[in-house]
């Protein structure tokens, strides 16, 4: 018998939206090691970032800002130069305005809706989607605002949200907060149109100072953002591995950022399902423990690491790869034994194919090697997929007629499962297929042999007493015919023993009444004559054929 099982299905989805609280996690992403290698995806962007960690500052936000919006690395160079023109531009218009700083951030902003932003869009994330297409979210817009800024000596930072992000710089003591997403946004604080225009274009409410939502930051902020905002390029085609990369790159800047947390996770979701589908099993158990180093209390992902486990060991059972299997599940039990409980569910199945492989291929032997191996995962499962072993192997070899073979399979079964009723009850049904079929073809003697030997084995067994019992009757009945009267008694008496019954007893009656005749009246031999049907009387002392007889006997002996 085959068990019927399937791999576990793990459907989980990505919440991109959806924000965990980034306290309680202490990886330290400078020096964390994913599974997709290095997260840096040029030199020129692995060189700024240990720029940025040895001098604590970024040097050339123009060059990371391209690099961080995902531009294509044959391109920075391009679109660095079209910012810095641009911003070239703007200084020029201004120099001859005699602008205070006040009035240059707020030319900027309007300079910039009217000669380049063109429409908000949330997903135009990338620099070069701002200059080639005119359309801007806002980091993107912000990234380009903040560069123009610094042409004019201002120093400007980030107020970053759970789902938003503007600029903010200082005049003196004088705060100016900038939606760059709306061509009214300078000063937002004071212009109440700014306000109304940013939720109008997208849906954001503006968030005042004093909220607990509310990040100040500098560069290595707005530089974060823009890496966490590359799951809007890359979401909708399942490029998980770009979406962890940066998600990690955001962190190594801005380890508090709560959006790339989510990102991370859902990264991490995202190439879990990946690998489920592809059935890579191996590397999906490889990216839900890498996963939980970061999120160690995440169900979803244990429970997925764990159905990664249970479905690495479960295909090779279905590829019989049946030696990879078990050794998979013993390196479970010894190096993660969190999952080990939900792995050896399928002791059971490995031993049970395996077993039939190996019966297959008529080791018979090997079966034990196999159980034995079962033993090491799951005494219970082991135990009944032995039984389903045991039926297999009975089936092939009585088919067969190798009941021999049969019955020391599972004599040798019960060595290890002595108390186990279906294994006895198996080799009771072998016992009586094996004499039943030397009955029928005759071989008495054999037969009650055979049931003799499994008495032994057996003694509780009713239907192997019943079907010893039948065949000491026709042995009985052959005997009396060939008028081997005392060979006769001794079968029916052992066929009554096994199984009494009223027509077994009148059948011994009439065996003894036929053998003391004889003795009387065809040997003349009374002295036996009497002893014999002494004995009868024994068993049947008010019998008027053998009350008869005896003093017939009796009365010769005189």
């Amino acid at each position: 018998m085959r068990c019927r099982k399937e791999f576990l299905i793990i459907l989980l989805l990505l919440f991109f939206s959806s924000i965990p609280l980034c306290s309680g996690y202490s990886v330290d992403f400078w020096n964390f090691k994913p599974f997709v290698g290095s997260v840096f995806n040029s030199p020129l962007e692995e060189k700024l970032f240990y720029e940025y960690k040895s001098t604590g500052k970024i040097n050339d936000l123009t060059t990371f800002v391209i690099v961080a919006s995902a531009v294509p690395q044959d391109k920075i160079d391009y679109y660095r130069t079209l910012i810095n023109n641009f911003a070239v531009n703007i200084v020029n218009e201004a120099k001859d305005k005699k602008f205070s700083k006040y009035d240059i951030a707020k030319y900027s902003v309007n300079y910039l809706h009217n000669n380049l932003f063109k429409g908000y869009k949330a997903d135009a994330t990338r620099i070069s989607d701002v200059f080639d297409t005119g359309y801007y979210n806002c980091a993107s817009s912000t990234a380009i605002y903040n560069i123009v800024l610094y042409k004019f000596g201002l120093q400007p930072k980030v107020i970053i949200l759970p789902d938003h992000i503007f600029s903010i710089f200082y005049i003196d003591s004088y705060k100016v907060e900038v939606e760059t997403t709306t061509k009214y946004g300078f000063d937002v604080v004071r212009n109440p149109k700014g306000i109304e225009d940013l939720l109008k274009l997208t849906s954001f409410s503006y968030v005042p100072e004093g909220k607990d939502k509310r990040i100040e930051a500098g560069d290595e902020g707005l530089v974060s953002v823009l890496y966490a905002n590359q799951v809007l390029l890359y979401k909708d085609v399942g490029n998980y591995e770009e979406i962890l990369k940066a998600s990690i790159k955001s962190l190594m800047l801005m380890p508090n950022l709560n959006v790339a947390y989510t990102n991370l996770r859902s990264a991490y979701i995202g190439l879990i399902n990946k690998y489920n589908d592809l059935k890579d099993f191996d590397t999906m158990v490889k990216v839900g423990k890498e996963a939980l180093i970061i999120f160690p209390s995440d169900k979803d992902l244990k429970d997925s690491t764990e159905v990664a486990y249970y479905n690495s060991v479960f295909m090779k059972i279905n590829r019989g790869d049946f030696p990879g299997a078990f050794e998979r599940i013993m390196y479970i039990k010894d190096n993660d034994p969190t999952y080990y409980d939900k792995v050896k569910e399928l002791a059971g199945i490995l031993v049970q194919q395996w077993g039939i492989s190996e019966i297959e291929k008529g080791n018979y032997e090997g079966v034990f090697s196999v159980i034995n191996k079962g033993l090491m995962i799951d005494t219970n499962k082991t135990y009944y997929a032995s039984v389903n072993l045991s039926y297999e192997t009975s089936k092939r070899l009585i088919s067969n007629g190798k009941y021999d073979l049969a019955v020391m399979f599972h004599k040798k079964l019960l060595e290890i499962f002595p108390t186990g009723n279906e294994l006895i009850n198996n080799l009771g049904y072998i016992y009586n297929a094996w004499g039943i079929s030397l009955m029928n073809d005759g071989k008495l003697e054999n037969s009650a042999n055979i049931f003799e030997n499994a008495l032994k084995d057996l003694p509780n067994d009713t239907a192997l007493k019943q079907n010893a019992s039948l065949v000491y009757a026709k042995l009985a009945v052959k005997m009396f015919e060939m008028k081997q009267h005392n060979i006769a008694i001794s079968n029916i008496s052992r066929a009554y023993e096994l199984n009494p019954s009223q027509n077994l007893n009148d059948i011994r009656l009439k065996i003894y009444i036929d053998w003391v005749r004889f003795l009387t009246f065809t040997d003349e031999n009374f002295v036996s004559a009497k002893k014999v049907c002494d004995d009868a009387l024994k068993l049947y002392p008010n019998d008027v054929d053998l009350i008869k007889l005896h003093k017939y006997i009796s009365d010769k002996l005189k």
